[in-house]
Parts: structure tokens; C-alpha cells; sequence
């Protein structure tokens, strides 16, 4: 089996949203997340488990985006 990271499952969906002219964070965004990841799935594709939470919490993957919420930052 393959893996892929979150990064290229993210930028592949973006792409797939893109060409298909379908916003982000909409229903039909949403169900063609679901049906791409399905397929990566059915492939034989291992799929990070953050997405898995991400799509369980109702979040998109392709149009998350990290915060520096939490995150140390060093101070000049």
C-alpha cells in the first residue's frame, strides 16, 4: 500500500474542486471529497487519519487551514 500526506491529498482535492469549478466548504465540495477519498481508499491508498477527523468534525480537507493558535513562537 501507498501513502500519501496530508499535504498531497489536500492539493489534489484543491486541484479536482478547482477543475471542476465547485467552492470550497459547499455540499457538492464536500461530496466529492468524500467520493475522491473513497476511491483513494478503494485503491489501496492509506489515508492519514487527520482527515478521517477532519470529515468527522464536518471540516473539508481541501480547504483546511493551520493556525498558530497553540504554537510556540519564538520572539525576537
Amino acid at each position: 500500500m501507498k501513502n500519501m500526506t496530508f499535504e498531497e491529498i489536500q492539493s489534489k482535492l484543491q486541484e479536482t474542486l478547482r477543475l471542476a469549478e465547485v467552492k470550497v466548504n459547499t455540499k457538492k465540495a464536500d461530496l466529492i471529497e468524500r467520493v475522491y477519498l473513497k476511491a483513494l481508499r478503494d485503491t489501496g491508498m492509506e489515508v492519514p487519519v487527520v482527515v478521517d477527523v477532519l470529515l468527522l468534525s464536518g471540516r473539508s480537507v481541501a480547504g483546511y487551514k493551520p493556525s498558530n493558535i497553540g504554537k510556540r513562537v519564538q520572539l525576537p
